[in-house]
């Protein structure tokens, strides 16, 4: 709508959300949400008062820009999020693409990001993972963040990576199978894929 935009903190109101998620309900049973602040609480909220058919893969938006202390509160909401609508949220993403090479919100290091992922881990009962580009699940050091999630979050994007519409389908498949190989042990799930409608 006219004057919303995610990066820009406003909120959408409660009975906007309701009309959004009563339209993807018709089609969909899970929907994805990218930071535990305001607007994912009251998101749940909506459909937890109208039972909604719809669950949530919770996220916490982390940042490698922003201090420790500024991604914990994230990590944090997440959990009380995690924990107060158990029923909705079925599994809790730590991280939006920030580990591969092109992202500008991106952390140094694997390392750097494993405090974040073990304390959600801990904290809750819903499987955690973290969602990044199939170019970091394909590297060596994806290994050690492998170890500390339950299953993978991939992204593949046919149309970023030069690929024609006809060999979409095709590209994809060898990228899921490609990380497959890499992390035999993982489930593996699509979180981010598919065609735009216009060129950015």
């Amino acid at each position: 709508r006219d004057g919303e935009s995610p990066g820009d903190g406003s909120l959408t109101s409660k009975e906007n959300i309701l009309e959004d998620l009563k339209i993807l309900s018709n089609n969909f049973r899970f929907i994805r949400l990218y930071g535990s602040g305001k607007q994912a609480r009251n998101i749940l909220e909506v459909i937890q008062e109208n039972k909604l058919p719809l669950k949530v893969m919770q996220g916490i938006w982390l940042d490698g820009r922003e201090s420790f202390e500024n991604n914990m509160k994230q990590v944090d909401g997440g959990i009380e999020l995690a924990r107060d609508f158990r029923d909705i949220i079925f599994a809790v993403n730590v991280g939006n693409e920030i580990l591969v090479d092109w992202s500008v919100h991106r952390f140094d290091d694997v390392p750097t990001v494993l405090p974040f992922v073990d304390k959600v881990r801990s904290a809750i009962a819903q499987p955690v993972t973290v969602s990044d580009d199939y170019n970091f699940w394909n590297k060596p050091e994806s290994h050690l963040l492998a170890d500390h999630v339950d299953f993978i979050c991939l992204h593949a994007y046919a149309f970023w990576n030069n690929q024609t519409i006809k060999n979409a389908i095709n590209w994809t498949q060898f990228i899921y199978k490609q990380i497959s190989i890499e992390h035999p042990k993982h489930q593996i799930a699509f979180c981010e894929s598919g065609w735009p409608t216009n060129r950015i």
